[in-house]
């Protein structure tokens, strides 16, 4: 069977609700794992407070500008200093500075995933779609 990227939306789609027990067993690890986390996710409250710290971890220190919005070093660096940085995904804290690293009070990673993964985050969601595109 091609892989479901490749064959157009209905294609697949049919072919999932005609066969549902061969579409979750050729893709078993890896709808049983989104299974867990969007089960675990799901029963936590959206965070209200990480005003997307995140974002101004991954420049803190750092002598480069990725995005015109940002106040430069300076006031990007008075920002990070003066905030608790909370970020619960993995992906987004692990584009942080090194020296960011040890501000986040969360500092997630790939094996916390589950435990921490928080819905209504920006990176949460984009990887859900991601996630589903590929399955």
């Amino acid at each position: 069977m091609p892989l479901l990227t490749t064959l157009p939306a209905a294609e697949w789609q049919e072919r999932a609700a005609a066969h549902p027990a061969a579409f979750v067993a050729g893709r078993g690890p890896t709808v049983g794992s989104l299974r867990g986390l969007l089960t675990a996710t799901a029963d936590r409250p959206a965070p209200t407070g990480c005003f997307g710290m995140h974002e101004r971890a991954m420049v803190y220190r750092a002598d480069e500008r990725r995005h015109a919005l940002r106040p430069g070093r300076a006031g990007t660096d008075a920002v990070v200093e003066g905030h608790p940085i909370r970020c619960s995904h993995y992906d987004a804290f692990r584009s942080s500075t090194p020296e960011t690293v040890g501000r986040d009070r969360l500092g997630p990673t790939r094996e916390t995933q589950v435990a921490l993964e928080k819905p209504g985050c920006l990176h949460a969601t984009m990887d859900l779609c991601m996630d589903s595109a590929c399955i």
